[in-house]
């Protein structure tokens, strides 16, 4: 036990090493799915483009929408109904600009929106066109220009080899992060490596020399396996043991609005009489593994 103990802790070193030791590469603000729409004959330029095509389940889509128009005419974006989607609309920002003095690209006004949207589930989804509506005219009819919809791959959070591990989340990059070079994060590595290797050494020698065993913990998915097939006494245990589980998932998974909605019902129900109004821990486990992609079968 102890030489399979100390070499995963220098499998571990060998890693933090290797990953001290590669240069930083700047990160690209790439745009991918981009689309554009013209209306060249009253002045009017649609652009809409994805920060990601391809998501986890608990990541979320950046979707920009950039109008370009003349000061004879008016815009007005409709986006689409997100409660008819696969999509949750988290948050919406708008910056318009003035080109008062002199016009950019032939346009005198401009308007990007910023929608954030979080999937439900793994698949692949279609997010629907923005449509912007042009009148030349207050009595007119409004002229339409629709952007092209897209395609966004949302993966499972398990990597495809290993149904207990979670895949790595995707995040949103800040342009304005200062990238360290690699010779200044060297020496912190080491130094991190090798008190980490001395101390779990110590550990591992004072618990073998104590005659101490070691006892893995349950995993994620063993507690919602053992929860969705109703292998607890009762509801409240249950709902400890389905809140558990919620709690050792990853933050950025506990942030997601369906996982946080699990997690208060679970409080609500272990300090207070269970409502008859809450979801029984049973279905909330099974819809967990669904949302992790991970059927019951798998998880047994």
């Amino acid at each position: 036990m102890i030489r399979r103990a100390f070499s995963i802790l220098v499998a571990s070193f060998a890693v933090l090493m290797g990953i001290g030791c590669q240069p930083n590469t700047a990160q690209e603000n790439t745009s991918f799915h981009k689309t554009e729409v013209v209306d060249r004959t009253n002045g009017v330029r649609v652009q809409a483009w994805t920060d990601q095509e391809s998501i986890g389940t608990a990541d979320r889509v950046r979707v920009i929408v950039d109008i370009r128009w003349v000061d004879s005419v008016r815009v007005q974006l409709v986006q689409p109904d997100w409660e008819n989607t696969q999509w949750t609309l988290i948050s919406q920002s708008q910056s318009s600009t003035e080109y008062s003095h002199s016009i950019q690209d032939g346009y005198s006004f401009g308007s990007t929106t910023t929608f954030v949207l979080e999937p439900f589930l793994p698949g692949a989804y279609t997010i629907d066109s923005f449509e912007v509506r042009i009148r030349t005219d207050h009595n007119a009819e409004p002229i339409l220009l629709l952007t092209e919809p897209f395609e966004i791959e949302v993966r499972s959070v398990l990597a495809t080899q290993d149904d207990t591990e979670l895949s790595p989340i995707s995040g949103f990059i800040d342009p304005n992060q200062i990238q360290q070079h690699a010779s200044n994060t060297v020496p912190v590595v080491i130094g991190v490596s090798i008190s980490l290797v001395l101390v779990s050494g110590f550990t591992v020698w004072n618990l073998t020399r104590k005659g101490e065993t070691f006892k893995s913990e349950p995993t994620v998915y063993e507690l919602l396996d053992r929860v969705s097939k109703g292998k607890v006494n009762d509801d409240q245990q249950g709902y400890r043991t389905l809140y558990d589980a919620l709690l050792k998932l990853d933050p950025r998974l506990q942030s997601t609005s369906e996982i946080r909605f699990m997690i208060d019902q679970c409080e609500s129900a272990r300090y207070s009489a269970v409502d008859k109004h809450l979801s029984d821990p049973q279905t909330m486990a099974k819809h967990t593994l669904e949302l992790l992609g991970l059927s019951m079968g798998d998880a047994a």
